[in-house]
């Protein structure tokens, strides 16, 4: 008999600092959103939701109390091999219930999708992504293997985000400095593209900052920490999204 295999695990995270908004749905056999005020110590609201789709050319569709979103492209895919599934830009539109009132949405943000990610094969699974501009932008993920005592086993895939389509990143860095209690309170990035030889080889880096509002989510087996940031990079202010996820211990 065949083990049956693990759900697409899906990711959308968006944010606008101007509109005080962000939030984060993730899906896999289940799904969960989670919505909320940029305003530091406010509240989130988070609701159990169905996510319709895990293709890079269509719409996404999230519904749920009180939330109702579509999600579009708005870069083309960075694509991965292991675990297979791609990163992107994408477009949020629709509308939220935040504290108890109505808002609507329409930002930028950032959507992935992996097959086959089971996340009892690693101690924690991070992911950082960051939009400055319609096809502006960057994503990060490290897996770290069950077992390991450091960073320095991670499995890091990156992708840097140009009108001109994704860049491929040959070496990605990831530094953060923590609170206590394990929130995150800066991250950096640093992603040194592919290039043709040694002399055109130079860095790209972005700086995090949390902004003072985070949330713990559990579903699907999964323990989910998200924690909204506010991102430099080249004189461009973006918005993104810090994720921690490891597997329930109970």
């Amino acid at each position: 008999m065949n083990a049956v295999a693990a759900p697409a695990l899906r990711t959308v995270a968006f944010g606008d600092l101007d509109a005080r908004l962000w939030g984060c749905v993730q899906a896999g056999a289940e799904g969960v959103a989670t919505v909320g005020s940029t305003e530091p110590e406010s509240e989130a609201d988070t609701v159990t939701v169905a996510l319709e789709s895990s293709s890079a050319t269509e719409a996404w569709r999230v519904a749920g109390p009180g939330l109702e979103l579509t999600v579009t492209a708005a870069s083309p895919p960075a694509s991965w091999t292991e675990p297979e599934g791609f990163d992107q830009l994408c477009r949020v539109r629709g509308r939220a219930q935040i504290g108890g009132s109505e808002q609507a949405v329409d930002c930028l943000g950032w959507r992935s999708a992996r097959s086959g990610l089971e996340l009892t094969r690693f101690d924690s699974v991070r992911e950082v992504a960051a939009w400055f501009a319609d096809e502006e932008g960057m994503s990060l993920s490290a897996l770290r293997p069950a077992g390991a005592r450091g960073h320095d086993r991670d499995a890091l895939h990156a992708s840097w985000f140009e009108p001109a389509g994704p860049l491929a990143v040959a070496e990605p860095r990831l530094s953060t400095t923590y609170a206590r209690g394990g929130l995150p309170l800066h991250a950096g990035v640093e992603l040194w593209l592919q290039a043709e030889n040694e002399q055109e080889q130079y860095p790209r880096r972005a700086q995090g900052d949390a902004l003072g509002v985070s949330v713990r989510l559990r579903h699907d087996l999964t323990e989910l920490l998200v924690c909204p940031l506010r991102w430099h990079s080249r004189g461009s202010e973006g918005t993104g999204i810090y994720l921690l996820s490891t597997a329930s211990r109970g």
